[in-house]
């Protein structure tokens, strides 16, 4: 087993579930790489739907509906989400076990007091606290420093490749992005929008471009080279 930290772009998003309306999962971290089918199969132990019987369509921050991402073989990025944005479940499965869940969140339920919920020997609560004390080394084998060296082969407006791919560019931005991890990272501006962002995340401007022409990748995902330019009706 490799010891290197997995360096694939990462994405925070909701989600929520045409049945289960009171149920809303906030901030599950997804690969940007991760193909629908398999985005599908973690909703589906979220909630209770099969795979085979959702629809999957993504919300901006408004609640707005930005695109329905029904190709299973497409990969997540291909729909362009941005941080905090939503993926709706539509269950269309008539017969589907979570129409009953939802009746079911209709009644009345027991509270109990946070006191004696505490002296219970096995609660969520207590299974949570030592998961992420667990695993909080896995974040924090990460710092600032992450992959400056790295980075330091880059300058703004170089021309680049993203890694085993055709998609060309220029490097846009150099630098620290909180909003995604810790470490450097490097944003291209791409010649064709097959990005996933506009320069902007989670409100904070790094870099211009058009809309799903930005993206930001490690640096050991990006070759520097003199590569030929393209425009968006070119064929590569």
């Amino acid at each position: 087993m490799s010891d290197q930290p997995d360096i694939t772009p990462k994405i925070k998003l909701n989600l929520t579930h045409s049945n289960l309306t009171h149920m809303r999962i906030p901030e599950v971290r997804f690969d940007l790489y991760e193909l629908i089918y398999d985005v599908k199969k973690l909703c589906e132990k979220k909630f209770g739907t099969k795979a085979d019987s959702m629809q999957l369509v993504l919300q901006d921050n408004n609640g707005n509906n930005v695109v329905t991402m029904n190709e299973d073989d497409r990969t997540l990025d291909f729909y362009g989400p941005q941080q905090l944005y939503t993926i709706h479940v539509i269950d269309l499965d008539p017969n589907s076990i979570t129409k009953e869940l939802e009746d079911l969140s209709q009644v009345p339920k027991y509270e109990m007091s946070d006191e004696e919920y505490n002296k219970r020997p096995n609660t969520m609560r207590k299974w949570k606290a030592e998961y992420l004390q667990k695993h909080q080394h896995e974040e924090e084998e990460l710092d600032d420093n992450y992959m400056q060296h790295e980075a330091e082969q880059f300058t703004v407006g170089a021309r680049c490749k993203l890694l085993n791919t055709v998609s060309l560019g220029y490097v846009a931005y150099v630098g620290l992005v909180p909003e995604l991890s810790k470490g450097y990272f490097v944003g291209v501006k791409l010649d064709s929008p097959i990005g996933n962002n506009d320069g902007v995340l989670e409100g904070k401007h790094y870099f211009d471009c058009q809309h799903n022409h930005g993206i930001f990748m490690r640096p050991t995902k990006v070759e520097l080279g003199n590569f030929p330019v393209y425009n968006d009706d070119d064929e590569i």
